[in-house]
């Protein structure tokens, strides 16, 4: 165990793009610690994640530089994204895949707000936290500026390598699309592809694999994703747009009117129990602790139909965190 005055590493955890994460403890708190050789990429990251303040980005609590490493103190998570769809399975329902992607897009589209490209994004660099899905490691990310607003230098996992970077031509934020758009098939239908084992992701060529795939999954995700997975990098779609267009769409089970709190709203999955009502939206998770509508990053749409009315359901109200 290496020890530092008030920061204890443990056990390795995994390995990130430019160093290894550990366990620790920081003030007796379960922590993880990514080491890294002092470098000016890791005074780089350093600085991109200080500049990042977002429920779902993986935030840094403390540099310590020591020697010639850098260590970074970040909060301790349950499990990655791979791991996560092994356990649970693949997401293939709308309401169940955006809980994921609504929150990686949100992730996303602070990074490109501020210029940022993550330029690895993969299941590996997104991190789960109770409810929440947070994208981390920014070894590779560059901040793009007026000076520079295309980047050259390969980088990143092969596999989820745009089209134009697999060109070698010059690239900008778009790349971050492309991969988003693979992870969301992965998240979709669970079909993980793994480093060496093909030359490129099963999802980036547009052969029958990839179609048949894509058929089978309900129109908003499909939506979704081959609005991603454009070859034109300015065709795709931005992270923001992440809602599918329609006005009947109904994600909840049930809907009962309360007369002390109005409209209150149920639904229950295999995994999720929901509750919401018009004044304090809560959702109980799966461990069975409650958090905030902000803290799942959920959005919830609920339509219902007037019994002495012929029309077809509206939306009445939509709880985003």
């Amino acid at each position: 165990m290496f020890q530092m005055e008030h920061l204890h590493l443990g056990e390795i955890l995994g390995e990130g793009s430019l160093g290894l994460v550990y366990g620790g403890q920081r003030h007796g708190q379960a922590m993880a610690v990514k080491r890294i050789m002092l470098t000016h990429h890791a005074i780089q990251e350093v600085d991109i994640l200080r500049s990042l303040e977002h429920p779902n980005i993986l935030s840094l609590q403390e540099a310590i530089i020591e020697a010639n490493y850098l260590f970074m103190v970040m909060p301790l998570c349950d499990e990655d994204l791979n791991a996560f769809l092994r356990r649970e399975g693949p997401r293939s329902q709308p309401s169940r895949f955006f809980r994921v992607m609504r929150q990686l897009a949100a992730a996303l589209t602070e990074c490109h707000r501020q210029r940022i490209v993550h330029r690895d994004i993969k299941p590996a660099n997104i991190l789960r936290r109770r409810c929440r899905y947070l994208l981390a490691d920014f070894g590779l990310a560059e901040t793009l500026t007026t000076a520079q607003t295309l980047l050259t230098e390969p980088a990143g996992t092969m596999v989820y390598w745009a089209p134009e970077q697999r060109r070698l031509e010059p690239y900008d934020k778009s790349v971050d699309l492309w991969a988003l758009g693979l992870v969301a098939v992965e998240v979709a239908t669970g079909l993980l592809c793994r480093q060496g084992e093909e030359e490129q992701h099963w999802a980036s060529s547009l052969g029958e694999r990839y179609r048949a795939e894509i058929e089978r999954l309900r129109f908003p995700v499909r939506w979704y994703i081959e609005g991603l997975l454009q070859d034109n990098p300015s065709h795709r779609r931005p992270a923001a747009q992440w809602e599918w267009p329609g006005t009947n769409t109904v994600l909840l089970d049930e809907i009962v009117a309360q007369p002390d709190t109005g409209i209150h709203t149920k639904a229950s999955t295999a995994s999720t129990s929901i509750s919401v009502n018009a004044t304090t939206p809560t959702v109980t998770c799966p461990t069975g602790t409650t958090s905030s509508r902000e803290d799942t990053g959920f959005i919830i749409m609920a339509s219902i139909q007037d019994p002495d009315s012929a029309q077809s359901p509206s939306v009445v109200t939509q709880f985003s965190g």
